[in-house]
Order: C-alpha cells, then sequence, then structure tokens
C-alpha cells in the first residue's frame, strides 16, 4: 500500500493532522539501536545525511514516512538540547560583555525549543517543505521558511482545542505534577489549556518578531555591531551577566532527575494563580485565594503553601520577571534569553514525557549522552557521571565561589567580571541541565 502523503492547505490543518502517538511508537521501535549503543540511527537510515532536506524540498519526492518519524522522533532530544547549547554560548557571550552575540544565540535556542516541541508533537520542522507524521504510512507537507513556519505551527498547536496541556504533566513539584496540582485544585483541563497557550506564546514571541520581521533579523545576523546610533548604555556586568548567571542556576537545581526545583515551583505558582483569576475573576489575594492554596493539603508541605501565597519569597523569579519584558529592541539579551529558557523548559518536559511513554529512561541513551558530556567537557572521567543529576555538584560549588568574589566585589570592571566568570570552566555549561531535565524521576 502507497503512503498517503499529500499538502496541507493551511497550518491549522497541517497541525491537527500530527501525531505524537507515531514518534512514541517509533521510539519503541527504536530501543534496541539505544540499549546496544547503535546511535539513534543506521549507518544506512535514509535520512542521516545532510541533503535529505533538498529532496523533501522537491514537489515529487514522497518520503518514506516511517523513516521519517524515527529522524523526527530523535530530533525532539538533539534539538532541545542544542537549544541549552546555545543557551550556553549566550551566557558565554553576555560575560564578555557581547550584548549582539548573546541576542543572536538566545533567538537561535528559542527557534531550537520550538522545533523540539513541535517534533514530540509529530511535526518535523526542515528546510522549505515541512512534514506532519500522522502514522509510518500517512503524512501532510507544508511549505513556509523555517523561521516562519515555527511560530506559526507553535501558534496554531497553542491555539488548538487539545492545546499542549499535556505538557505540565511532566513537570513536578513535590512529588505531583504541575498537572495534578491544578487537578487537586479544581482547574479543569480547559483552563490548563489556556494556561500552556499562553505560557508558548509567550515564551515563543521573539520568534513572531524575528519571523516576520526579516529586517530586525538580519540586523541582528548580518548588521556590523555599534554602527547604528544612538548607542547603547554602558555594560554594567553584574546586572547583566554575573547576577543573571547566578540566578539561573538557581532556578535550574535538580532536586530529583527531571526537575529544575526553583523553577518548577514559581511555574507552580504562576499556575495557580492564573487558573484562580481565570475562574475566580479576581487577583490571587486575600483569605478566598488562602483557602484555595490550603485545599492543596495534605499534599502541599506548610512550606510549599506559603511559597504559594507568597508568604515567602514573594517576588516571580528572575527569569519571568525577565521574560515579561516585550521590548522590540531590547538593549539587553536578558529578556530573549529568559524566553528561550522557559521555552526550554517546556520543550524538556516534552521530551521526558514521550520517553516516558515509550518506556525508554535516559540511561538507555547513554550512547549520545556520555559522548555528549565527554566532548564539552562537563565530567572529568570518560564514562560519564552514574546519573544526569551529578552533574550539579560542580555547579554548585563553581556558582558558590563566583557568589562569594561577587559579594567581596560589589561593582567590578567588566574585565573583573569576565575573567571571574570564565576562570570558572563550568558556569556556563548550561547543557548539563538539559540531560538532567529528559529524565524522568
Amino acid at each position: 500500500m502507497a503512503a498517503q502523503y499529500t499538502r496541507a492547505s493551511n497550518v491549522q490543518s497541517f497541525v491537527k493532522r500530527a501525531s505524537s502517538q507515531a514518534i512514541i511508537d517509533s521510539l519503541r521501535g527504536m530501543r534496541s539501536r539505544f540499549v546496544g549503543g547503535r546511535g539513534w540511527l543506521g549507518p544506512g537510515h535514509p535520512y542521516r545525511g545532510r541533503d535529505f532536506t533538498q529532496r523533501l524540498d522537491k514537489r515529487s519526492y514522497v518520503p518514506m514516512l516511517g523513516a521519517l518519524a524515527q529522524y523526527v522522533a530523535a530530533s525532539t532530544f538533539l534539538h532541545a538540547f542544542d537549544g541549552w547549547n546555545y543557551v550556553s554560548r549566550a551566557f558565554d557571550s553576555i560575560v564578555r560583555g557581547d550584548r549582539r552575540t548573546a541576542i543572536h544565540l538566545a533567538y537561535y535556542a528559542e527557534l531550537r525549543a520550538g522545533m523540539s516541541l513541535l517534533a514530540s508533537r509529530g511535526i518535523g520542522a526542515f528546510n522549505q517543505r515541512h512534514v506532519s507524521i500522522e502514522s509510518r504510512r500517512s503524512g501532510v507537507h507544508y511549505g513556509r521558511s523555517t523561521h516562519t513556519f515555527v511560530w506559526d505551527a507553535l501558534k496554531s498547536w497553542a491555539n488548538a482545542t487539545e492545546g499542549a496541556a499535556d505538557i505540565i504533566a511532566h513537570i513536578y513539584v513535590d512529588g505531583l505534577t504541575v498537572a495534578e496540582w491544578l487537578a487537586k485544585a479544581g482547574v479543569s483541563t480547559a483552563v490548563q489549556t489556556l494556561l500552556t497557550r499562553q505560557w508558548l506564546k509567550a515564551w515563543s514571541i521573539d520568534l513572531d518578531l524575528y519571523a516576520n520581521d526579516q529586517q530586525t533579523r538580519n540586523e541582528m545576523s548580518y548588521r556590523p555591531d555599534s554602527i547604528s546610533w544612538p548607542d547603547p548604555p554602558a555594560l554594567n556586568p553584574c546586572r547583566e551577566s554575573i547576577e543573571p548567571l547566578l540566578r539561573t542556576w538557581e532556578a535550574l537545581e535538580p532536586s530529583t532527575l527531571g526537575s529544575a526545583h526553583i523553577l518548577d515551583r514559581h511555574l507552580l505558582r504562576e499556575a495557580l494563580d492564573f487558573a484562580y483569576s481565570r475562574t475566580r475573576g479576581r487577583g490571587p489575594s486575600g483569605k478566598c485565594f488562602e483557602a484555595y492554596i490550603d485545599s492543596l493539603m495534605p499534599d502541599a508541605s506548610a512550606a510549599l503553601r506559603d511559597f504559594l501565597k507568597r508568604v515567602s519569597s514573594p517576588e516571580g523569579h528572575f527569569l519571568l520577571q525577565q521574560a515579561s519584558d516585550r521590548t522590540r529592541r531590547p538593549a539587553t539579551p536578558l529578556p530573549v534569553m529568559s524566553r528561550a529558557i522557559l521555552l526550554l523548559r517546556l520543550a524538556s518536559a516534552a521530551g521526558a514525557g514521550l520517553l516516558a511513554n515509550a518506556g525508554i529512561s535516559l540511561d538507555d541513551l547513554r550512547f549520545w549522552w556520555e559522548r555528549k558530556v565527554t566532548e564539552l567537557a562537563l565530567w572529568p572521567d570518560p564514562g560519564g557521571p552514574p546519573t544526569p543529576t551529578d552533574l550539579w555538584a560542580e555547579i554548585d560549588g563553581v556558582t558558590a565561589t563566583i557568589d562569594g568574589w561577587h559579594r567581596a566585589t560589589p561593582a567590578p570592571t567588566p574585565r573583573e567580571s569576565c575573567f571571574t566568570a570564565g576562570a570558572e570552566v563550568a558556569a556556563t555549561q548550561f547543557q548539563r541541565s538539559a540531560l538532567w531535565l529528559l529524565s524522568n524521576p
């Protein structure tokens, strides 16, 4: 029976045809390769080479959808990891005072996060022609430039009736997922869908800006720095590099596999605030809101309830504050970097969910991540760490050192700031967080 491969009339129908089950089934079929350490795709795989996107772009070409589903399945994790790698390079740049490059890299981190999220749903973002996979023998294609396509497809997916609410079913706080906490609070699936819709759109907004404003994208990517007028304000090394570095690591510290303990707590608080305001028609404060949070007992500890009521740590996290800045051309890369990190948190949760549904652990993928750990100098020994969370220990020591220096030197020069962060090899290695966030607790 010939494969059914047709053109979608619009991006909405293209997205609707995609099947995450096709990706789960492909991963299950690939597990024996993973466990045997034989790589993501075999040496004779038709889509392992670098030129296959040129074939996909040809009108007459009908892809082998089963093989393409395997490629898309693998790309879910690889796009997410590459996105975290771009975040690392963005921090490298801003620590050295290079705002422009940091914005450029943060944008591509956001783009990779979007591609990873779409891949988890069965959508392959390629060159000029993209593919929505329904099954091994059925799919549709849709033509548009990659930058424009990723934003349009993400927006369409977020707007769909079923939405992307299952992402929050793989973000854990104190033993329960964000979805489970919301359900305990009586929040409907419809409101959960509205929540994830808001997050996806808010944290991928730069894809809209740069996809639809090619002039701005070209200016950031191809025009010489320091030629525009007026000049940006002088760099504040603590406010723009050292403090963001410390606060981001603080957010991403794992308590278990699959967690970013502080960030995930803040996401849960944002989710409950959103749901309460949406359903009650008033802001999250007062006696009624306290009773709403107390309804989470006995699963929510007193400490967690105090946090959710903003009795402790009342301010929103640095990343969420920065991400809310929608300035069209920000003087600092921090808003774009923060949105990229938050979108990558969602992409990593989606990837962890795929592994769980396919019955695959990150340990099954050691053939891949042990090599990355070695190549990127994330671990001293070739064998890699026993578990990805062991990668945190070095970060804990490095951030403590930098924080101590910062307290003793509250107003360093850019050179002092650059030297201190650069001297600590692990300081900007945010690829580490990709590995524990793609795991399941």
